[in-house]
């Protein structure tokens, strides 16, 4: 153990032995040393301080108080014992009040092993208090240092709630200073004042051990500015007894502001789900629905109610039910981040639909897994619509690669891409895929279609070479461009070039032999008019003279249709103008005298009439010009004939023919006529299936509206 080391400040040597006997017999395991002036004594003090000082109160130079005002400024911590041989009352209590640890009255010299005994315990106290001070102090430097490390404000209060630490963040976050700390500023300054009830409700909660100390509290800057913190705040306990607080501090500000965000991104998601027009649901690890939106029920045809808490297998066609059920295994033991799956859905109304599914497991921050969730499109429709392109694609190819007609695809520079078989099969020598198409592979003819065809495809325009021949054949060719290149066939119309050959010059003899037909019919006819005009020579009776004239007029008209047939090459229709002028001119010779003072006008703009419609309306015309001429004007009237044909929008064709002359009898009636000529008329519109209109309010004007007949 080591020994104590005393200083004794004593003038006597025997009464230092004294002191040294006597705690030698007290049991205490020492060393000594002694002097006996005043620099002695505090050159041992500083040099080889002791744990111990016993000093006489008189000595020769100096006394035991001014030994002690020594002591205090070089070491006051070691023990200072008075020791001596007289000491009253009143400095007893002086030295005591100086400073001393203790004194003892010489004569009771017994008692020093026990004073110094309790002297030494006082220092072993007093040294651990200041060492328990000391860690504390340093505890205390250590958490000041320490927050300010920290993130966040860190404070202390009393139980008055006055701040008696802040670390700088603190007073920064509410713009304070040190200086406004040494103020006494407490914390409820710190509070917005609609706040600080509650907040005092709270504090008071806290000391009373019914409240956890973290709440949300609207605070309050030096400048008056308010933001939203969290304070987190314990009491301090001292001896038991609670002392103040101490609070950590929390700015929310950017955290409520990132809570908004994430509120409105949420409600800008919900709406974006519900709003979608693709189907997204949600279902906990076992595959139970927790959520579907409005396009998911819509395609099922089912109510969220109505999927809300059943499983997706039971709208799963049974076909599917195994793979998607082993998807969802390895998705939810993370064999898989996701899976896509197309599959078959049954809707409410029992129909199938095929649906495309990407399935997904979301988990929390620590990697566990919370729901899955699943992006569901029908594609059913788009399925119909690939197996009706799939189908087109095939149907063209088989067009493309079967048609007789040479057809080959080329890109924008000419390289031939594609040739279908009936190049392979009518080729001696089929062109390579790749090569250059009128330049790579071209006949002799063919040089200056490459240049054709970059043209073509440059200005989209299809180019048609109607005749190209060829080694004794003839080719009509087709450059057809679109967006990539083009495409050229060629067709061999050799033979069809023969047959439209032969059908031409067939064509041409049976237009001889037509034109002879008509010119025969028409001699024909002429002859029948000949023998009626000479027949009529030999006639005396005024009416039948006229009768014959009538029937040679009948037939001249019609003679002179087929006249008109056989001088055009349209065997078909002819120019009814034309046909109108000639009998116009006919009946003029035919009633030469007549036409002195009557005139016949005409008016037949672009009409052209086939035979079937030609000859009863020829007919109609001459029977009504002729009763114009015979009974409209008599006594040597002077008149007009005006003849007309007009097409409506609806192409049917009115004919009128109308004269200025004295009119028809009171008692006419198509249905009650003697005359041959118009009972004609009657018949042949029935032919034509014309309605027939008669005017009378000057002169006479018979309508007639019918159809061209086929």
């Amino acid at each position: 153990m080591k020994k104590m080391k005393i200083l004794m400040l004593e003038d006597v040597a025997s009464d230092a032995k004294l002191n040294a006997v006597q705690l030698s017999k007290d049991g205490f395991n020492f060393t000594y040393k002694l002097v006996n002036s005043e620099d002695s004594y505090i050159k041992a003090i500083k040099e080889d301080p002791p744990d111990l000082i016993l000093s006489d109160y008189n000595l020769p130079q100096f006394n035991g108080l001014e030994a002690l005002e020594i002591l205090k400024e070089l070491n006051p911590e070691i023990p200072f014992i008075m020791v001596t041989g007289s000491l009253d009352d009143e400095t007893a209590v002086q030295c005591i009040k100086q400073g001393a640890w203790d004194y003892v009255i010489k004569e009771h010299i017994v008692r020093l092993g026990a004073a110094v005994k309790k002297a030494l315990q006082l220092k072993d106290e007093i040294a651990k208090k200041k060492a328990a001070e000391e860690a504390l102090k340093q505890t205390e430097r250590k958490f000041q240092k320490f927050t300010e490390l920290l993130p966040e404000g860190v404070c202390e209060t009393d139980l008055y709630g006055n701040i008696t630490f802040a670390n700088e963040k603190a007073l920064k976050v509410f713009g304070y200073t040190a200086r406004d700390l040494k103020k006494k500023l407490n914390i409820l300054q710190i509070i917005a004042p609609f706040d600080k009830e509650r907040a005092l409700n709270k504090l008071n909660s806290l000391y009373k051990g019914e409240y956890s100390g973290s709440d949300e509290f609207i605070a309050m800057k030096k400048n008056g500015k308010i933001f939203p913190i969290i304070i987190h705040a314990n009491v301090v306990f001292q001896n038991d007894l609670p002392v103040g607080l101490r609070t950590v501090l929390v700015d929310i500000t950017q955290q409520k502001k990132n809570e908004e965000i994430i509120r409105q991104n949420a409600e800008k998601l919900s709406l974006m789900i519900d709003n979608s027009p693709i189907g997204v649901c949600s279902t906990d690890l076992k595959g139970y629905f927790q959520s579907v939106n409005p396009a998911y029920c819509s395609m099922l045809g089912y109510s969220q109610e109505e999927l809300i808490g059943k499983h997706f297998n039971e709208f799963t066609h049974k076909d599917d039910i195994n793979k998607n059920a082993e998807l969802y295994d390895k998705l939810v033991n993370r064999e898989l981040q996701y899976f896509d799956l197309e599959k078959r859905y049954i809707r409410k109304d029992k129909s199938v639909i095929i649906c495309r599914l990407r399935s997904q497991i979301v988990h929390d921050v620590s990697g566990k897994p919370l729901f899955e969730i699943a992006v569901v499109e029908d594609i059913t429709e788009r399925k119909k619509a690939l197996e009706e392109l799939k189908r087109r694609e095939e149907f063209n190819y088989a067009l493309f690669q079967y048609n007789p007609i040479e057809t080959m695809v080329v890109d924008d520079q000419g390289r031939i891409m594609q040739i279908n078989q009936a190049i392979i099969n009518n080729r001696t020598r089929a062109p390579e895929i790749g090569a250059v198409m009128y330049k790579d592979y071209a006949a002799e003819h063919e040089i200056d279609m490459y240049d054709n065809l970059m043209r073509c495809i440059k200005t989209g325009k299809t180019m048609h070479v109607p005749e190209s021949s060829y080694k004794e054949k003839i080719w009509m060719i087709q450059i057809a461009p679109f967006k990539e290149g083009a495409i050229i066939t060629a067709m061999d119309i050799t033979a069809r070039k023969h047959a439209e050959h032969e059908l031409l010059k067939s064509l041409q003899e049976k237009d001889v032999l037509l034109k002879e037909v008509h010119h025969r019919v028409k001699n024909n006819m002429q002859i029948i008019s000949s023998m009626l005009k000479l027949q009529a020579r030999h006639i005396t009776n005024e009416e039948t003279l006229q009768h014959l004239n009538d029937s040679q007029n009948r037939v001249r008209s019609m003679a002179l249709i087929h006249e008109k047939l056989y001088q055009t090459d349209d065997f078909e229709e002819i120019d009814y103008y034309d046909y109108i002028h000639s009998l116009v001119n006919y009946l003029t010779l035919s009633y030469r005298e007549l036409m002195k003072r009557i005139s016949i006008q005409i008016d037949i703009k672009d009409i052209w009439l086939d035979i079937n419609t030609s000859i009863p309306c020829g007919l109609i015309i001459n029977e009504l010009i002729t009763n114009s001429l015979k009974y409209a004007f008599p006594d040597g009237r002077k008149g007009i004939i005006s003849i007309s044909i007009t097409k409506t929008k609806t192409e049917k064709l009115i004919l009128e023919v109308k004269d200025n002359g004295i009119g028809l009898p009171k008692d006419f009636s198509m249905e009650n006529i003697d005359s041959l000529g118009l009972q004609l008329v009657t018949a042949l519109s029935k032919q034509l299936h014309a309605s027939i209109d008669i005017n009378t309010d000057e002169g006479v004007c018979f309508t007639l509206e019918f159809n061209q007949k086929k």
